[in-house]
């Protein structure tokens, strides 16, 4: 999909920053935290607006967050469909640090105690990808 579209299909105006951002995630593989998705970035946005903009494109499904050991938090664009299921799957790999989606395994729904509502669930597999196994 394209950066305009994107933008436009959720309401949101065509500022530099969120161009920038949108087009950084989607030229990527993996996920990237908030610094080397600033790495990565055309201009040099203060952190603030980079959280907004982050924020924002969460609250609207453009974005998903990846929360992984030690607290680091890395960033990745959903799929058109992401927003509909509650479920996802990401790959952390121990040696370089790069997430990436798994979007072809489904993950079963876990058996709550009455009285409890998904909201999501996330799974995180720990491990060697496939560039750092060569």
């Amino acid at each position: 999909m394209e950066t305009s579209n994107i933008l436009e299909t959720h309401n949101l105006s065509k500022t530099p920053c969120r161009v920038d951002i949108i087009d950084t995630l989607l030229a990527t593989e993996v996920a990237l935290t908030e610094q080397q998705l600033k790495e990565n970035l055309k201009f040099d946005y203060d952190r603030a607006t980079i959280f907004r903009t982050l924020k924002t494109f969460s609250e609207k499904g453009i974005i998903h967050c990846v929360p992984v050991e030690g607290n680091e938090v890395y960033y990745a664009i959903s799929k058109p469909n992401y927003k509909q299921t509650l479920s996802h799957a990401h790959f952390h790999c121990s040696t370089c640090g790069g997430v990436y989606c798994l979007n072809s395994i489904s993950i079963a729904e876990p058996q709550l105690p009455d009285g409890f509502a998904a909201q999501g669930y996330e799974l995180t597999i720990n491990g060697c990808c496939r560039k750092c196994k060569e």
